[in-house]
């Protein structure tokens, strides 16, 4: 045991100090997620009860029950999480887009859950990254949709490759 510590302990101290290097980095140098409460995004419908955005059916119309927060990301991946809660699966539908662009990154249904979340994962590019983030949450007038809180999180990734 002695004679295998011995002659490999260059490779011990390197592994050793790869992967201090690696925890510190991914602790220390984590991006803080952008955290909105829905109270707290714009929205042409619904109204605003305590931390959330809601949309009543009979009391509401059909529109944007929120929309934004028109943030410019650096490039890289993300992930975008929407707390929210839906009576029917036609309460709403949401979608992702670039402010003032043509087409949109994502979008797709609320489906109907007391409290749950909506998770999807996008990528910006080096052209996206000077274009305002806008995700829409859309209540139809049917049932009632909630929208908690968002956040939009940046992956960490590490990549060993000289690529």
């Amino acid at each position: 045991m002695y004679t295998l510590i011995n002659g490999n302990w260059k490779w011990i101290v390197l592994i050793f100090l790869l992967s201090t290097v690696l925890f510190a980095f991914r602790h220390y140098h984590h991006v803080q997620p952008l955290e909105i409460q829905g109270a707290n995004l714009p929205g042409n419908t619904g109204s605003i009860a305590g931390t959330v955005r809601i949309g009543e059916e009979i009391k509401d119309k059909s529109g944007a029950l929120s929309y934004g927060p028109y943030v410019k990301l650096v490039p890289g991946k993300y992930k975008v999480k929407i707390k929210y809660g839906a009576t029917t699966d036609e309460s709403g539908l949401w979608d992702m887009i670039y402010q003032g662009a043509p087409n949109l990154i994502k979008s797709g249904k609320l489906f109907s859950r007391g409290s749950g979340w909506l998770s999807e994962s996008i990528t910006v590019s080096k052209e996206d990254a000077d274009k305002a983030l806008e995700i829409r949450i859309w209540y139809t007038g049917k049932g009632t949709l909630k929208v908690e809180k968002m956040i939009i999180e940046k992956v960490i990734s590490i990549s060993f490759s000289n690529k």
